[in-house]
């Protein structure tokens, strides 16, 4: 039994705690020793998507996105993962129980049909794929960690793991991707993933003069790719002039060739 709200309870501890487009309806969802808040933004119909955010960040990071989606009908649900909000950041946390989470809040919905991820989000998103046969992957700049990072607490520990040059590459994700028969839809920026000759990611640089933002490394962006070019099943965007930042692209641009394409990737059967 879930009690739903009218407002956030949390909402003054919201990144962007702007009101949405539509009716939205919240909720707490308990854990061991803390609670979680979550948001469902009414489409028409059924709730379609389960939306995961990214590092630091809440689920409000993802509004850009999901209230253009709910003005062109089609509901979500996303919520707070531990370990990265004002809200939440006091809670020890790890890519592991952040996918724990993820799978108890897709419990409020059974099996969503497309599960939506945005940086670290998309890491959890895939994990999720993988653990319930979710049949469509919505990936905005998802990133990729070592399988030796998975247990590890946000943190020194954590960062340690993933800055070891190509880590990203021992990865149980790889293989999953690899194989997997369901469609996805990946969204990058031109400026992430840029190219370094180490094996990590470029962070923060000056491109013509414009300060940009790339934590997902080259190699990521590439073996996606090429993923993507050997399956028939998905398919790969990238935005012009953007970086990993794409949620400040999607303020600006709420009607647009990528807008459409994110709707009939959803819609589609």
């Amino acid at each position: 039994m879930i009690n739903i709200y009218s407002e956030s309870k949390i909402k003054e501890a919201l990144l962007f705690p702007m009101p949405p487009p539509g009716k939205a309806y919240y909720f707490m969802k308990q854990f061991s020793n803390y609670e979680l808040e979550g948001r469902f933004l009414e489409g028409k119909g059924k709730i379609k998507i389960l939306a995961i955010h990214g590092g630091m960040s809440d689920y409000t990071s993802l509004n850009p996105i999901l209230y253009t989606l709910q003005q062109n009908g089609i509901g979500s649900l996303s919520f707070n993962l531990s370990g990265h909000s004002p809200s939440t950041k006091h809670i020890q946390s790890s890519l592991k129980q952040n996918i724990d989470e993820a799978a108890a809040f897709a419990e409020s919905i059974s099996i969503p049909e497309v599960v939506m991820g945005y940086s670290l989000g998309g890491y959890v998103a895939l994990q999720l794929a993988r653990q319930l046969n979710i049949r469509k992957i919505l990936l905005f700049c998802p990133a990729i960690y070592t399988d030796d990072a998975v247990d590890a607490p946000y943190g020194k520990m954590f960062t340690q793991k993933i800055s070891q040059a190509y880590s990203y590459m021992d990865s149980e994700l790889w293989a999953f991707l690899e194989n997997y028969n369901g469609k996805l839809f990946l969204i990058t920026g031109e400026f992430d993933g840029w190219k370094t000759s180490n094996g990590k990611s470029k962070g923060y640089f000056y491109h013509s003069g414009q300060r940009l933002y790339s934590p997902i490394p080259y190699e990521v962006k590439q073996r996606f790719k090429n993923i993507i070019y050997k399956n028939q099943n998905m398919k790969k965007e990238e935005i012009l002039g953007a970086d990993h930042f794409l949620a400040d692209y999607f303020k600006k641009n709420t009607s647009n060739y990528f807008i459409r394409e994110i709707i009939d990737f959803v819609c589609q059967e």
